[in-house]
């Protein structure tokens, strides 16, 4: 669980505009994370080398002018995030080739990946909406971004776990929709899930002679199933943005979803 007044430090904000390049702004989020109280024990340059392999696998720049760069450690427990601006905008290989201004790291424990989704989901929400980017902008110090980030973060982690959940059968058969739900489901905090492979009813009635006339021998449609146990709290949350997407690809036909009340529910699932 996501502890809030964990995760946020003042030490871990600044607004820098004498970076030049991605190298030097990778270091510079070393520095900042290493002056954080939970990580005093661990070298900036070991921050530094873990960020960069991070950055070896892809790049962390969204686009949009933001980047959440993030690594994972072993030997801690708890997470840092933090965030950096760089007003002029630094060239990062940012997804859409444009400069990028707004950084939000993350450093996390290596043993939390659930949570570790999660936030990353949680930040990217926040930082994806435009009226929010151009506020952490206008931030004349780091505390002032502090401020503005802290409160819109406030309202997405919860504090205190919710216990209660209903499991959620979301049967998809259109691929856009899949990833879609699928995004969405890891921004709810306290959400576990798993994909079941299925398959269209269609693959099995053109075998029938009464059915055959209306399937012809194309491929397989996409089915699957995603199970996933969502707190009661924010199960209208979740029926919304989902009925939402389904409007906006204009796919009613191609979601079913079924919601089931728990009575017991044990353990939790790795991402």
């Amino acid at each position: 669980m996501i502890k809030i007044e964990k995760i946020l430090e003042k030490e871990c904000f600044d607004i820098d505009d004498t970076l030049t390049d991605k190298d030097s702004v990778l270091r510079k989020i070393a520095e900042m994370a290493a002056h954080c109280s939970k990580l005093v024990h661990i070298e900036s340059e070991k921050l530094y080398e873990s960020l960069l392999q991070r950055e070896k696998l892809g790049t962390t720049g969204l686009g949009n002018g933001i980047a959440i760069p993030h690594c994972v450690l072993p030997d801690i427990d708890e997470f840092v995030l933090g965030m950096l601006m760089v007003p002029h905008g630094i060239d990062f290989d940012a997804l859409d080739g444009k400069p990028v201004k707004i950084f939000a790291f993350i450093v996390a424990p290596q043993k939390r990946r659930n949570d570790h989704i999660r936030l990353l989901s949680v930040v990217a929400k926040i930082l994806g909406t435009e009226p929010v980017r151009k506020k952490l902008l206008s931030a004349k110090d780091k505390d002032e971004l502090f401020e503005i980030f802290s409160s819109k973060f406030t309202k997405l982690c919860p504090i205190e776990q919710q216990r209660q959940f209903y499991l959620f059968n979301i049967i998809v058969q259109n691929d856009s929709d899949f990833l879609d739900i699928l995004g969405l489901l890891t921004e709810l905090p306290d959400t576990s899930l798993t994909i079941i492979e299925a398959a269209n009813a269609s693959n099995y009635l053109k075998a029938l002679p009464l059915f055959m006339s209306f399937w012809g021998e194309g491929k397989k449609r996409f089915s699957k199933i995603i199970l996933a146990t969502i707190p009661k709290k924010y199960s209208n949350e979740a029926l919304r943005r989902i009925k939402d997407i389904a409007r906006k690809n204009k796919s009613q036909s191609e979601i079913m979803v079924v919601v089931l009340d728990t009575v017991y529910t044990f353990g939790e699932l790795e991402y």
